[in-house]
């Protein structure tokens, strides 16, 4: 499991700082005008290590880190845990074939699992009644399908360089 890393279990650690690399770019301040095409980055990296790591990234690291994800932006708690660790079973339930497809199909299936993802917070947040439904949601889906072939080519080379090929 992930919150068991041996101390020279350096893939372990690199892991994690991927993830707190994810919440530094989340949170990251943008312009109001563009805050609806500010991409899902703890969902493209969690996506990302369910698909290349499911023995040390599963549905309860995506619960932990919406739940941490909860706290820092302030919102009821257990919702974005509820829609990661949905995302994280979706990934890994279908983690042999996602990872046999082409990098546009890649791309075209993290925009349907990441506007999944915004419809259950949208929901969720709805029934408790902090939110209202916006449709511009779900621009920041087709951010993320776009910037996935990138950001997949990226994390597959500094994985390859730094995590796994160590001696």
């Amino acid at each position: 499991m992930l919150f068991m890393c041996r101390y020279n279990d350096h893939s372990c650690w690199g892991i994690w700082l991927f993830f707190v690399l994810a919440f530094v770019l989340q949170i990251m301040p943008w312009p109001d005008k563009l805050m609806m095409l500010r991409p899902n980055w703890l969902a493209l990296f969690l996506i990302y290590w369910v698909m290349a790591a499911p023995k040390q990234v599963n549905i309860g690291t995506g619960f932990i880190l919406g739940i941490i994800w909860d706290v820092i932006v302030g919102s009821t708690l257990g919702i974005r845990g509820l829609a990661l660790s949905l995302l994280s079973y979706f990934v890994a339930f279908e983690c042999h074939r996602f990872r046999n497809m082409q990098l546009w199909k890649h791309g075209c299936m993290v925009v349907l699992l990441t506007a999944a993802m915004d419809i259950i917070i949208s929901w969720g947040e709805f029934i408790i009644g902090n939110a209202s439904f916006h449709p511009e949601l779900f621009w920041s889906s087709f951010v993320n399908g776009m910037l996935w072939p990138w950001l997949f080519l990226l994390i597959s080379k500094l994985r390859q360089r730094y995590l796994f090929n160590r001696q």
